[in-house]
């Protein structure tokens, strides 16, 4: 066990791991009262790329690579962020972008279970749709994200659909799915050295796009 472990969280700092598809990127960023953010400390280190060899040699070079990454931020910094946000390069995950459509000659109302249903349908749709395809791993995926990019009624574009009236629904779905073992191996990697959380996982697709949508719409 690290002395870490018994420190508390510092409030405000965040813990970014970028994890690429042949080298760990790390950064720690801290929110002030005012709610600027400005970036403390950085990091990256290269690994091999993947080859022919297995994807489970992959998983562990990332993950060696990921400890030692956690270990210079540990060594030279005294913060324990109080999130950590993990973002998985395309190699790691699949992901999609799906558009569900409901027409109706009269108008209905969009319930917030009408939307959950959608969502659930297409979550199931889309895991079982990829299980097995990375192939060189035991088949198992987990869902990482699903993200709701846009909602249309009556062919215009709406921040918030419940409760409002419509003929037409359309829901634009960001998917993204990842293999258990992948995530496993990333939280296992955390715990060896820091045992930091909550911990959440996201996409570097993801990241860009939502973050670039909220900013223009801040």
């Amino acid at each position: 066990m690290f002395t870490l472990l018994r420190r508390k969280a510092n409030p405000g700092f965040v813990l970014l791991l970028d994890i690429g598809s042949s080298s760990v990127g790390a950064s720690i960023s801290h929110t002030d009262m005012s709610d600027k953010s400005r970036i403390i400390f950085s990091t990256r280190k290269d690994f091999a790329p993947h080859t022919s060899h297995s994807f489970e040699a992959h998983m562990l070079r990332m993950k060696k690579c990921l400890s030692d990454v956690l270990r210079k931020v540990e060594q030279e910094t005294s913060i324990r962020p109080s999130q950590v946000i993990i973002a998985l390069a395309s190699s790691w995950h699949i992901s999609q972008t799906r558009t569900i459509v409901m027409k109706r000659t009269n108008p209905f109302l969009l319930k917030k279970e009408l939307i959950r249903t959608f969502k659930s349908k297409e979550e199931k749709k889309f895991l079982d749709e990829h299980k097995g395809m990375f192939g060189k791993t035991d088949g198992k995926v987990v869902l990482v994200e699903s993200k709701i990019m846009e909602t249309v009624i009556d062919g215009y574009s709406v921040v918030e659909p419940i409760g409002k009236k419509a003929t037409s629904f359309s829901l634009s779905l960001y998917l993204s799915v990842c293999p258990k073992e992948v995530i496993d191996s990333v939280e296992d990697g955390i715990k060896d050295v820091m045992h930091l959380g909550p911990l959440t996982f996201t996409t570097t697709q993801s990241a860009i796009f939502f973050g670039i949508r909220d900013l223009n719409n801040s």
